[in-house]
Formats: C-alpha cells, structure tokens, sequence
C-alpha cells in the first residue's frame, strides 16, 4: 500500500488537538464540565493558500466548535478555515534573557 499524506485545499488547516485535562485530583471530570472557551492544537497540515505564518508544527488556538472533525489513520483531527484560529504559539528563536515582551511564554520544556 502507498503512503499518502492528506493536503488541505485552499485556505483549510489540519489540526490536532491537545490532550485536554480530564481530571481535577483524580477525580475524572464528565464532558459537559470540560468545555472551555479556547481549544489549543498542533497544525499538521496547510492549504496552499494559507498565511505562511501557519506552518506544520506551530500551536494554534480555536473555538471549541470551530472546523470539522475527520479521522485519518484513525487519529481524529479537526480542518479549521484559517480565519477560524485566534492565534498562535512557535517556538521563538534567539531570545535573550530579560526580553519578555507580552504574550510571551517561557517553559521548562
């Protein structure tokens, strides 16, 4: 069998989500207290007409009702329209310690 790679159209993303947190203590949370205003995941795919700033591998963040949900290779995603992401998070290069500016982020990892 071929390998295949799924390619947006247009101005479509593929995106997978992040694991959402589903327990508070070790206490395991019902779905409907879950919901949260913004969704975080990894963009896996870009259409051809895209913003260049979405790129494979940057962090995007949606609505939890944005987009459509697909299963391929039975991982379920989500295709959002570009104008559906709020924003983004990438990792930044060359920074200087001292040099937070707002909406910046430093982690351990």
């Amino acid at each position: 069998m071929a390998n295949l790679e799924f390619v947006p159209s247009g101005d479509y993303l593929l995106v997978k989500d992040t694991d959402e947190d589903t327990t508070i203590g070790g206490i395991e949370l019902p779905k409907n207290v879950r919901q949260k205003e913004m969704l975080f995941g990894v963009i896996v795919a870009v259409g051809d007409t895209v913003n260049p700033k979405w790129v494979k591998g940057t962090i995007a963040c949606y609505g939890p009702y944005a987009g459509m949900t697909v299963v391929l290779g039975g991982t379920e995603l989500r295709m959002l329209r570009e104008g559906q992401i709020a924003g983004g998070m990438r990792e930044i290069e060359n920074h200087e310690p001292g040099d937070d500016a707002v909406g910046r982020i430093t982690t351990d990892a």
